[in-house]
């Protein structure tokens, strides 16, 4: 049985962000019945979960697994750096930020004018860039497709963003906290969209012009 505080905690979050069960699951990566059962004390959270739930819902995981009575993260079941699992959480608390900036004007027209110099600056450091021209193609194709829009624009900030959590001048190295925020938002995106794109057909679509 879960702890009987999570269950609630997560539904009033969800609540306060606006989203339903199915949009938090989708941006989560998880099941709709996965989430429901948690949140009905049916179901106990994992660490893995609660990693997912915590930028979805702009909530630190250390709160969310304190809340489930988690005094530590559990194993991954795939081996996965120390180090780079606690740069990636701190990350996550940086991306809402970022987030809330891309849902505005001005976050919107500096990805406009930004975003294809800083790729060809980028290459002298990073010859593969796919997920990030990926996201940059989804950006000017899914104006309509909230919340995902969110989630790309602010992993894009992030990326031309100099002076981040490493800053971009320190080479290489600068760039380790770019890749992880792009391939963990391009992961949880890029399958969401292909599945929204089945439900919705191309004609019933919207796009915002970017002119």
């Amino acid at each position: 049985m879960a702890n009987p505080n999570i269950g609630p905690f997560l539904d009033a979050k969800i609540n306060e962000c606006g989203y339903t069960l199915r949009e938090t699951a989708r941006l989560a990566g998880v099941s709709p019945s996965t989430l429901s059962r948690v949140i009905r004390g049916k179901r106990r959270p994992s660490a893995r979960l609660l990693r997912t739930l915590a930028p979805v819902l702009g909530c630190p995981l250390p709160t969310l697994l304190a809340k489930a009575g988690i005094n530590s993260p559990e194993p991954e079941s795939e081996p996965i750096d120390q180090a780079t699992g606690l740069l990636l959480d701190r990350l996550l608390l940086e991306l809402p930020k970022y987030r809330a900036f891309g849902d505005t004007k001005e976050g919107q027209r500096l990805i406009k004018q930004e975003l294809d110099a800083y790729i060809t600056k980028s290459r002298q450091v990073l010859p593969d860039l796919g997920r990030i021209e990926e996201l940059k193609c989804l950006w000017h194709d899914y104006q309509w497709a909230t919340p995902y829009l969110s989630w790309i624009s602010g992993a894009l900030l992030y990326f031309i963003s100099p002076c981040d959590l490493i800053p971009d001048f320190l080479g290489a190295i600068g760039y380790i906290d770019d890749v992880l925020i792009i391939n963990w938002v391009w992961e949880k995106v890029h399958n969401r969209i292909e599945q929204q794109d089945q439900e919705y057909p191309p004609e019933i679509k919207s796009p915002v012009s970017h002119a």
